[in-house]
């Protein structure tokens, strides 16, 4: 068994490393890092692309366009004038500290396996905080999964809504082509004009 200045040590270590693949995935200049960035949702509900919300007066406003990975929305983020990290430096780190000082060790383990075993091999091993995390998570899952219902609620609003978007849009577009078909037909004064040239 290592002596515990030795874990400890090696815990701080795996920590920052952790923390600076964390800070380097969400401030990375990508899609899903931007603050403008939004994802729509196709007419089935299956097909999802991510959209650039951004609101603004600049003369260059890309609201609208297609900024998804898929997409070369890797190249469009880092090119973009108006890319702003959806969370800062400061928050990450501490969002992280706050984890990794008060996190139930479920909740590490869940995200960080390797500092969840550290912090055990540290601990005195007690039964009732084996508990107190169980109890933890049993809290945290009821949560989370209301969380779910209520987004899948408002997803399926928003479903509906762009449903009824394209019903219209399609009426419209029926409407138009009907539109289109009786000014391309010939009139009935037309047609007896090239009767009368006909004979």
């Amino acid at each position: 068994m290592r002596p515990k200045g030795q874990v400890l040590h090696k815990l701080k270590q795996v920590q920052t490393r952790h923390l600076h693949k964390l800070l380097d995935s969400r401030l990375r200049e990508r899609p899903e890092n931007c603050r403008h960035n939004g994802t729509l949702i196709g007419d089935r509900g299956e097909d999802e692309v991510r959209v650039c919300e951004y609101q603004g007066d600049e003369p260059y406003n890309p609201c609208g366009e297609v900024c998804d990975n898929r997409f070369d929305g890797v190249r469009k983020a880092q090119d973009c004038p108006l890319f702003k990290a959806a969370q800062a430096k400061a928050s990450l780190k501490a969002d992280f500290q706050e984890l990794m000082t008060n996190g139930a060790i479920g909740e590490i383990a869940a995200l960080f396996p390797d500092i969840a075993a550290l912090r055990w091999v540290l601990s005195d091993g007690e039964e009732e905080e084996v508990e107190a995390v169980q109890e933890d998570l049993g809290v945290k899952l009821e949560a989370e999964v209301a969380r779910l219902e209520e987004e899948l609620v408002t997803e399926r609003r928003t479903i509906a809504d762009q449903k009824v978007e394209i019903s219209r849009l399609r009426r419209e577009v029926g409407r138009l082509q009907e539109d289109l078909r009786r000014a391309q037909a010939p009139s009935r004064f037309q047609r007896v004009v090239d009767a009368f040239f006909r004979s």
